[in-house]
């Protein structure tokens, strides 16, 4: 018969003998044989060993004969089975003194193997709740704060600090709490390091740290503030245990004053439990806490996650979790976080003449994925064609570590083909480390049981410490204080009286006969002040000592008054604890290096909404979903229908043509559906482009001059030639039922004027249809408290409405046409800026023309040229339109309804005062037609996207379009379908 590991026979072992027997039940039991005489074991027996001789103690005495009768019992049982027992006699040791009892080992291995378990849960693998670490980290800190190593201190050998562990506190392997130090000094596993080391102290890569003979450690400021201030034994603020040898003391926990668990998070592995929390930043935490402090019953779940919002790794990296999914987790203590590494795209460039190829650059890497060496070396592993597990792979060309001390800096070199990164970052992010799960469960100890915490029993527990540790400290010191204000009163009594206290110090004979006399008139003190006064010296009667003693006295006195008034209340407590909370955010705050990136949504064809994974989403989940403000976007183009739905795809899809194409889309079918609706050419539906970086916010503004701010990665992406509508705006903003989009603009990074290199501060410009005109900070039409809910920027006029808005530079020069031909030119810089409830100043007088009543005209649009691109001089110094230095201006390009447009260089435009009628630069082709949109079109740009109302859109070339004076009649830019009418023009590139 064969036995598990830990039941292999153990004969002659000093207390017991043991042998192994199997009943015909199938029951293995343990013999044991007691000695009468118990002589000390040279060799301690394992632990299950300990718990069976605890159930002998107290057993009822059996007779020698009923014992002998039990063990040849179960000798003939062992031999009837053929088990492994050993034959013959029990052991030569076993006198008649002895006891045999029968112990089931089922029960025994059950009970043993528990109490095993919660050893290693309790004193090994999982954190205590109230200051957040494992006992071999106690002990370190608590051996190094001990050992005065604070931060103001040189720092000592690593090997110091070990010895000084294992000798005092933690009896076990060298090796385990080096280990354990080393880990709290790792600024790219800890969010606030514990311990500051000086030497190698291991990578990112993996790299082992140094042999702990060569490194040196101290505590550093966070561990010494945060977590041993209040540790001492004389302060009261935490229990103490004896050590593990008796011969001194261990704090049972250190007197934390911020949820380090929480702070630094960890992990482990436990008997039948685990525990696994991610770090969070310092000042989020503290934000946290006092806000559950602020009131404990009140506050709300979801403010709690809210308030903590998101896990913060040392690596950095994006976090791609929605707020829902981050609740959940923090409401329920468990759930699997998705984190991302950080990639940006450097194309093709020369440096020193030698040429550089477009690459896939690595900064930023998960938590706890490995490093840039293994994450190299997959790469390269996966660019081999048997084991290829994507297309993409084949497109890279080298991979190259250029990482050092500065940071990370992975290289992924592409291949020339190589025209967009996007499918290669989606690989990437697909077969490789660069996207890691982190699984969460928030397991730690309380009351030395494990238990699965939500965030707020988490600080629950917190605060009760907390609160516990501030009473006690307080306790401790008010006691402390009263004694020494006993003292020091016994002491002003003595001095207030000098010449018969040195009468009374005289005429004793000893110091008990002093005592008597200090406890009578007319002193009346008591021992111990008769003590204190006893061991007074001359010096303490002089006039000096006595003010000494009397400010002294005061002081003590104001001390125990507020310990006094702290101990009052629970609310007095509570305020301390916050005011140290928020001292620790002030000196120990960091950045966040963690980005909560809003999970990619997928429209699908029936319009249900669901979270698109890495493989699904290609575009959408690669290089655009990168950083959106310090690395380089991808160039989209989105599309915003009548219904107020949403999309966007790559500018890439879209294909270049000649003028008089007619666009994809808006085909037969919409047609068709125009009509059954009864739509005419005048009404509201209509599809509008615009160009953009996924890396850009898009400004939305309504009719009535709301303002929405979304980021153009957060609209879905589809294939262009798909028939997704997209996503209902109202899923992205708070836009009311039946409010109209009437524009749109894109906000790009930062503006840098090229001749000043400082940054320009661009401002928002509101054309309404009735011909006012407004100036805003851009400050002020983007939400503070969240930018979806929307701005009023304007107030409007009876009838009035925004019919369009941009933003630009402040004294960018800004040109307004009317449906009925007529344009006027002013520089921006002469209108100030408005706050939010302002009307605006005129900007153009309206004027009938071409068949148009004066009545029915109105603003169509307007177009921001860059300063001083239109002259002020009079007509007389325009070029010809087909000059050359013509096509070096920017141009104003209008298109009509019916598909007609007219491209004209700024030269041929004069500025002028705001207020006027304006010049005519439109004459309609076919009648009734009349102008719908303008644009600018700088001398560089190569195309132009051209949107109708069925949603048909065209990318029409420049290089088509005919340059022509402000009397042309300008050209066909775009052939309709029947029923068909241009809507909006958008630039390309």
């Amino acid at each position: 018969m064969s036995f598990p590991p830990c039941c292999i026979p153990m004969h002659a072992h000093g207390r017991s003998v043991y042998s192994f027997a199997c009943s015909n039940a199938s029951v293995l039991k343990v013999r044991r044989n007691v000695l009468a005489q118990r002589a000390p074991a040279p060799v301690a027996p394992p632990s299950f060993i300990h718990a069976a001789r605890r159930n002998v103690v107290g057993a009822s005495q059996s007779s020698s004969s009923d014992s002998a009768g039990s063990l040849a019992d179960a000798a003939t049982t062992a031999n009837g089975n053929g088990g492994g027992m050993a034959q013959g006699p029990p052991p030569a040791d076993s006198g008649a003194g002895a006891r045999v009892l029968d112990v089931d080992m089922a029960h025994e291995l059950k009970t043993s193997f528990i109490n095993y378990s919660m050893s290693v849960i309790a004193g090994r693998a999982l954190p205590d709740a109230r200051d957040g670490l494992k006992p071999v980290q106690r002990r370190i800190l608590y051996a190094m704060h001990a050992m005065g190593l604070v931060a103001e201190k040189p720092h000592r050998k690593c090997a110091r600090v070990v010895g000084e562990v294992l000798g005092k506190y933690h009896p076990h392997g060298d090796s385990a709490v080096y280990e354990a130090l080393v880990r709290m000094a790792q600024d790219f596993k800890m969010s606030g390091t514990l311990v500051d080391g000086h030497g190698n102290f291991g990578s990112i890569d993996g790299d082992p740290a140094a042999a702990m003979r060569y490194t040196e450690c101290r505590l550093t400021p966070l561990a010494a503030h945060a977590l041993l201030r209040d540790v001492d034994q004389d302060k009261g603020a935490t229990p103490y245990a004896q050590t593990f040898d008796d011969t001194g003391y261990e704090p049972e926990v250190l007197a934390a004053s911020l949820p380090n668990l929480l702070l630094n998070g960890t992990s482990g592995i436990a008997v039948g439990y685990r525990t696994q929390l991610p770090p969070h930043s310092l000042a989020d935490v503290v934000r946290a806490t006092r806000l559950y402090l602020s009131n404990p019953d009140g506050v709300s779940d979801e403010a709690l996650c809210d308030a903590i919002v998101a896990p913060d790794f040392p690596t950095g990296g994006h976090l791609l979790e929605s707020t829902e999914s981050l609740r959940s987790i923090y409401t329920k203590g468990s759930g699997t976080l998705t984190v991302r590494g950080v990639v940006h795209y450097e194309e093709a460039s020369t440096i020193n003449g030698k040429r550089e190829p477009a690459s896939v650059v690595v900064t930023e890497l998960p938590y706890q994925g490995g490093g840039t060496a293994a994450l190299a070396k997959e790469i390269q592993s996966l660019c081999d064609k048997e084991k290829m597990p994507s297309a993409a792979f084949g497109h890279i060309s080298m991979v190259r570590d250029e990482s050092s001390s500065a940071g990370v800096r992975l290289v992924v070199q592409l291949k020339r083909t190589v025209k967009s990164p996007d499918a290669i970052v989606a690989s990437l992010f697909k077969y490789t480390r660069l996207e890691e799960r982190f699984s969460v469960e928030m397991r730690a100890l309380v009351g030395m049981r494990p238990c699965l915490l939500s965030l707020r029993e988490l600080l629950a527990e917190f605060v009760e410490f907390r609160m516990r540790c501030v009473r006690g400290r307080t306790e401790t010191r008010l006691a402390l204080v009263r004694d020494k204000v006993h003292k020091l009163e016994g002491e002003e009594i003595a001095l207030d009286q000098p010449e018969e206290t040195i009468a009374a110090v005289r005429a004793s004979k000893t110091r008990r006969d002093l005592r008597e006399t200090l406890a009578g008139a007319p002193w009346n003190l008591t021992v111990v002040q008769a003590n204190q006064v006893a061991d007074m010296r001359i010096s303490r009667f002089t006039q000096n000592e006595a003010d000494k003693l009397e400010k002294e006295l005061r002081g003590l006195r104001e001390e125990s008054e507020r310990l006094e008034l702290l101990l009052s209340s629970d609310a007095n407590v509570v305020a301390a604890i916050d005011d140290e909370l928020a001292e620790l955010s002030k000196r120990f705050e960091a950045p966040r290096r963690t980005k909560l990136v809003e999970p990619e949504v997928s429209v699908a064809s029936n319009g249900t909404r669901k979270r698109a994974n890495s493989a699904a989403s290609g575009t959408a989940m690669g290089l655009q979903r990168i950083d959106p403000i310090a690395s380089r976007g991808t160039e989209v183009v989105l599309e915003l229908n009548d219904r107020l739905y949403a999309k966007r795809y790559t500018a890439s899809e879209v294909t270049e043509n000649r003028r008089g194409t007619v666009g994809i889309g808006g085909g037969k079918a919409a047609a068709r559906a125009a009509a059954d609706d009864g739509v005419n050419a005048g009404d509201d539906r209509f599809l509008r482009v615009l160009r953009c970086s996924s890396n850009d916010v898009v400004l939305f503004f309504t009719e009535t001059g709301t303002v929405f701010a979304v980021e153009a990665f957060k609209i879905p992406a589809v294939q262009r030639t798909s028939n997704a509508s997209g996503m209902p705006l109202s899923g992205l903003v708070d836009i009311g039922i039946g409010e109209r989009v009437t524009a749109w603009s894109v906000l790009s990074p930062p503006l840098l004027d090229d001749t000043k290199e400082e940054y320009v501060e661009p401002s928002v410009i509101f054309v309404t249809r009735n011909g006012q005109v407004k100036k805003m900070d851009v400050a002020d039409v983007i939400s503070k408290r969240s930018p979806t809910t929307g701005v009023n920027a304007i107030t409007l006029g009876d009838g009035d409405e925004v019919v369009w808005a941009g933003v630009c530079d402040p004294s960018s020069d800004l040109v307004v046409a009317t449906n009925a031909g007529y344009v006027t030119a002013f520089s921006l810089s002469k209108v100030r800026n408005m706050g939010r409830g302002a009307r605006g100043i005129t900007a153009m007088k309206l004027k009938g023309l071409n068949g148009i009543d004066e009545n029915d005209v109105v603003i169509v649009g307007g177009a921001a040229f860059p300063s001083g691109s239109i002259p002020t001089t009079g007509e007389g110094d325009e070029k010809s339109a087909s000059s050359t230095a013509a096509k070096k201006e920017p141009n104003l390009l209008m298109v009509t309804r019916e598909g007609f447009a007219r491209l004209t260089p700024a030269s041929h435009f004069r500025l002028k005062n705001r207020g006027g009628v304006g010049l005519q630069f439109f004459s309609p082709r076919v009648d009734r037609d009349e102008v719908v949109d303008i644009t600018y079109v700088p001398p560089s740009s190569k195309s132009v996207l051209v949107s109708t109302r069925f949603g048909a859109v065209a990318c029409v070339k420049m290089g088509t379009v005919a340059r022509q004076s402000r009397t042309g009649k300008g050209t066909a830019l775009m052939k309709l379908r029947k029923g068909d009418a241009v809507r909006e023009l958008c630039l390309n590139v």
